[in-house]
């Protein structure tokens, strides 16, 4: 009875299978080097998370305020004496200033209002071409297309044929004499100047002088400060043309 419950060689008892099936217990460490080392990138982290959303505030912050316009002088050691800013004088002796967001400022618009009138009326026969063209650059697109056509059919109610103008070779000295913003309206520059105009007709030269004045509307630009308006945030939305005095 012995012989048969006898095992083969190299084969144990049930139990000596279970005990070596058995799991042994491991046991984890940590390095507490790397530990702290973790934790220290883990603040780096952070940090430049945090640095990274102030720039991005601080970007969108100065993109909305806008540029500024500030005015100085050189002196001859080489300091600069603050005059004006955004439009404003300054009124502290060290020319010191704080600052304020950009505004378009009056100076702004007379200046833009006597370029468009110059470059409309200030006749010169090698740069005619080109100088109309600045001006339509200078207008609102629509304002621009309308003064297209009228300049296509002579715009004589604008003094703006040129065809007759180029076929006469009208040479004009422009001057003018005064610029101010509707008392009504700070978007409107009323333009009072002179023509002096010398011209060709069969063959003779003739002179004529004109005083005329304009009535130009503004409105602000969308692009803020840039180069098609100069750097002075405005176009040219509409103008009007009046024959003050004309003589020989």
């Amino acid at each position: 009875m012995e012989d048969a419950m006898r095992l083969p060689d190299g084969v144990g008892s049930i139990e000596d299978s279970a005990a070596a099936r058995k799991p042994e217990r491991v046991a984890v460490f940590s390095d507490p080097h790397a530990l702290r080392f973790y934790l220290r990138l883990l603040s780096t982290l952070l940090i430049v998370v945090v640095m990274l959303l102030a720039s991005i505030i601080g970007n969108f912050v100065q993109y909305f305020r806008g540029p500024v316009l500030a005015v100085g002088i050189q002196k001859p050691n080489g300091d600069i004496q603050w005059t004006s800013y955004n439009g404003s004088p300054v009124g502290n002796e060290d020319g010191s200033m704080k600052m304020m967001p950009d505004v378009i400022q009056p100076g702004d618009k007379t200046f833009y209002a006597g370029e468009f009138a110059k470059l409309l009326y200030a006749h010169d026969p090698s740069t005619r071409g080109k100088d109309v063209e600045r001006a339509l650059r200078m207008m609102m697109k629509e304002s621009a297309t309308k003064l297209i056509g009228c300049l296509n059919r002579g715009c004589e109610e604008y003094d703006l044929n040129l065809d007759h103008q180029r076929a006469e070779v009208w040479q004009t000295l422009w001057t003018e004499q005064s610029k101010d913003i509707d008392p009504n309206d700070a978007w409107t520059v009323h333009i009072t100047g002179l023509q002096q105009t010398t011209k060709v007709v069969k063959g003779l030269s003739q002179k004529e002088a004109k005083q005329i004045q304009l009535s130009i509307k503004l409105v602000q630009d969308p692009l803020g400060r840039d180069v098609r308006n100069l750097r002075n945030g405005v176009q040219v939305e509409s103008f009007t043309y009046k024959v003050i005095s004309n003589g020989q």
